[in-house]
């Protein structure tokens, strides 16, 4: 079953939707703070993985846009920081920033360093690195198809999404 891109989009809806309820009726989910696409994404993949095991239904969604949605997505979040907020944070901020900055690198250099002594792509390592760790799945995600394209790693969705869940 193939769902195109208008009834992937009323899926996401009505599975927010039910999140949002759910965490609003339940305390437990409100306590320990669990976002509504995570509750509504866990219910959706449960009965989505229930067709799939019990009445061998294999479900599609039409994912063309969200490797863009992703990026403007993300590119959103930085964009919305305000400079007066950020100057704030003082030195406190600029410590934070630069240890965040340092971890980047070393981030990054530990994975072109793993790439190179495995016999891979040093672009391999970045994605296993600060695209991934410190980025987590979204960006892994998002940054995959341009390894892909750019730099010819045809796997590097499952690269991307491997250095997330294991970093």
């Amino acid at each position: 079953m193939e769902f195109d891109a208008r009834q992937t989009v009323i899926i996401a809806i009505v599975v927010l939707l039910i999140g949002k309820l759910l965490r609003n009726k339940i305390a437990f989910f409100q306590k320990y703070n669990i976002p509504e696409p995570v509750i509504g994404g866990i219910i959706a993949s449960l009965i989505f993985s229930g067709f799939f095991f019990f009445a061998d239904i294999v479900i599609s969604f039409f994912l063309e846009q969200r490797d863009i949605l992703l990026v403007v997505f993300f590119t959103c979040v930085g964009l919305s920081a305000k400079l007066s907020t950020l100057m704030k944070g003082g030195k406190a901020l600029l410590i934070l920033l630069i240890i965040a900055v340092t971890f980047l690198f070393l981030q990054n250099l530990t994975g072109v360093a793993i790439a190179y002594l495995t016999g891979l792509p040093a672009k391999i390592g970045v994605l296993g690195g600060s695209v991934s760790l410190s980025g987590g799945h979204g960006t892994a995600i998002a940054w995959s198809p341009i390894f892909a394209e750019k730099y010819g790693i045809s796997n590097a969705v499952e690269i991307g999404i491997a250095c997330a869940t294991f970093g």
